[in-house]
């Protein structure tokens, strides 16, 4: 557009002696000088947002603005510049001063009009495509950590300690000092977190007819599934006025392993004698007194499993329950998490002095699966803000040139009586056609990317065609803004102005 418009300029320069040579230098130079600022403002945004990206992307970047990074954006600038010049002056060397000077040729060629359309069409599609991914993933990033881990991780405060509990003094004695503080309902002991997979470890459950199932086993104390406000599907849980901590016999499975096992009804389960490989290679006969329901071990990504539970103190993971909190799994509590953390920390450094403390909340734990989704969906957030803002700049340019191509047909068709609205609609037509062609060649891959993303999820958010229709009406929002005020100004263009030029 910007040679279009000095079609004049370039033509008598050339009349005046100025050779091929020159006009290419002073148009390079101009690009130049236009992407070495773009570079330089690009470096001072990069460094204004690197705090930001570091916490996106989940990585220190302390070193991206290094002089050497800075160089290369430097070259790069520069030969961005170089390539942006190319076109312009391949069109400013084939101005032919006697057509221009004359008042004809100042009109773009075919081709150039085509390419221009197309890269519009590639800049809406590109954002369109970008936006109905970046819905997708949010969606489905915010319905899995919304899904219900089977407990309330509200109340619930995981504390790692050092030690194996049972083989540790100070870990038994820190456990009582924790138990009787005021604002702790209760201490349970586990190897691992509900949602984290430090330690996991498998063993084939046979039953006595030879069936058999391997079968992912968590060792619990006596109170876990009180603690954690779990009821039974059948049979009972595990009690600690019942049972005693570390005894071999009780088991609790759940009914994904109860089937595994041939039980046509987990319930059947109850009560029959399960044999199982110790870690000494004798075998134990278990004894399974209920049926536990799903708990989220694993994000939902991966497909339920069979889950089997035993008395066993000897972990390192303390799950320590806020008093003041409700007695049904799925209620809140009235603390929380939070409100015990002070307390945990007020005692540890009396029992391990030499070690650090580290605590979570359950609920941490739970989106600590999700957290690259988050990022990435935060991420897709920030690139398809750019994308939308670059095709709103494409649209912007395009309309504006449809405008002035189309100058004294629209004069034309006012002094023949077409209406404002008529004149509005002729700008508004060609961008919509555009926009209509750009929904063909950005939403398919779009569907497509989304499809199989959603793949890695056993469980997944009902995300059907309406993030597509998001992005398009998005898109479409930013494509009107970007041709309105052209619009609005060939609705006000006057006949005499645009026939006079």
């Amino acid at each position: 557009m910007r040679v279009l418009r000095r079609q004049r300029e370039v033509a008598m320069r050339k009349v005046l002696g100025a050779g091929a040579r020159r006009i290419a230098l002073q148009l390079l130079a101009e690009s130049m000088l236009v992407a070495l600022l773009a570079t330089v403002i690009g470096l001072l945004l990069a460094w204004l947002a690197q705090p930001l990206f570091a916490e996106l992307v989940n990585r220190r970047l302390d070193s991206v603005l290094s002089p050497g990074y800075v160089a290369a954006a430097l070259l790069l600038g520069v030969l961005l510049g170089v390539l942006t010049a190319l076109y312009p002056a391949w069109l400013a060397l084939r101005v032919r001063p006697s057509q221009v000077l004359a008042g004809r040729g100042d009109i773009e060629s075919a081709g150039g009009l085509r390419m221009r359309r197309v890269l519009t069409v590639l800049q809406v599609a590109a954002a369109m495509g970008l936006a109905s991914v970046a819905v997708a993933i949010a969606w489905q990033t915010a319905f899995a950590m919304r899904a219900s881990p089977g407990f309330d991780p509200a109340p619930l405060l995981i504390v790692d300690l050092p030690k194996p509990v049972r083989m540790s003094a100070e870990a038994r004695s820190f456990v009582a000092a924790l138990k009787a503080q005021p604002g702790v309902a209760g201490v349970a002991i586990s190897e691992d977190a509900v949602g984290r997979s430090n330690v996991s470890w498998f063993r084939d459950l046979k039953r006595l007819d030879g069936r058999s199932t391997a079968t992912e086993i968590k060792s619990v104390s006596a109170n876990f599934f009180e603690q954690y406000c779990i009821a039974p599907l059948a049979g009972r849980l595990f009690d600690p006025r019942l049972d005693k901590e570390d005894d071999p016999v009780p088991l609790v499975l759940n009914a994904i392993a109860a089937r595994e096992l041939g039980f046509a009804d987990p319930a059947a389960a109850i009560g029959q004698t399960l044999l199982f490989g110790g870690f000494d290679g004798k075998v134990i006969h278990k004894r399974v007194v209920g049926i536990a329901p799903e708990l989220r071990f694993h994000s939902l990504r991966d497909a339920p499993r069979a889950v089997a539970y035993e008395l066993w103190t000897a972990g390192i993971t303390l799950s320590v329950r806020a008093s003041g909190t409700a007695s049904t799994a799925g209620t809140a509590g009235t603390d929380g998490a939070a409100s015990v953390e002070p307390t945990v920390r007020a005692l540890w450094p009396k029992y391990f002095p030499d070690a650090m403390l580290k605590t979570r909340s359950a609920a941490d734990i739970l989106a600590v699966n999700y957290a690259d989704d988050a990022r990435m969906a935060r991420l897709l957030a920030l690139a398809t803000g750019i994308a939308l803002t670059i095709a709103a700049f494409g649209t912007y340019v395009l309309s504006a040139y449809t405008v002035q191509r189309r100058a004294r047909e629209i004069v034309l068709r006012k002094l023949y009586g077409a209406g404002r609205s008529a004149i509005g609609a002729l700008v508004v037509q060609e961008i919509g056609v555009l926009t209509a062609l750009a929904a063909l060649v950005g939403l398919p891959p779009a569907a497509l990317a989304i499809q199989r993303y959603l793949a890695g999820y056993v469980e997944h958010a009902p995300i059907g065609g309406w993030t597509m229709l998001l992005a398009l009406a998005a898109t479409l929002a930013i494509a009107g803004a970007g041709v309105a005020r052209h619009a609005w100004l060939a609705m006000r263009m006057k006949p005499a102005d645009a026939l006079r030029a």
